[in-house]
């Protein structure tokens, strides 16, 4: 358990602004974000552009409360995401951190590690908070 597998009140509020920053910043469209709480707190932006190597495969941006966050690939089957990346231990990193993330694997370059990190645990109240207002 991190402190983020269930979310209600003002931390899932939070959690909806938070994931909103970092999906206007990598130019997401509306229909393209997706969050929830339940079973699990998550996310999933589905990007536009394509990860050089996998010009066939929509990508997609997400997080989870055990991982954080990650980016894969879509499969022609609708399993699960082929994970290439995860960006780290911070559960919930500054919006930008996670831009960059994005933009430099879509640049083609390394970011973030290829397994899943073991991430810190976090209170999501505090954390959350000031981003109530843009969810």
């Amino acid at each position: 358990m991190t402190g983020m597998d269930v979310i209600s009140g003002v931390a899932e509020q939070g959690f909806r602004g938070y994931v909103q920053v970092i999906a206007d910043e990598l130019g997401v469209r509306p229909e393209g974000v997706s969050h929830g709480s339940r079973p699990l707190a998550s996310a999933y932006l589905a990007l536009r552009e394509r990860l050089p190597g996998f010009a066939r495969r929509d990508v997609a941006v997400v997080w989870d409360a055990r991982h954080g966050w990650a980016v894969g690939v879509e499969t022609s089957s609708g399993e699960d995401l082929i994970m290439l990346a995860y960006l780290g231990e911070n559960l919930l990193p500054e919006p930008s951190e996670v831009v960059v993330f994005v933009k430099t694997l879509l640049a083609g370059q390394r970011s973030g590690q290829l397994k899943p990190p073991i991430v810190r645990s976090c209170d999501p109240g505090d954390r959350l908070a000031s981003y109530v207002q843009r969810g």
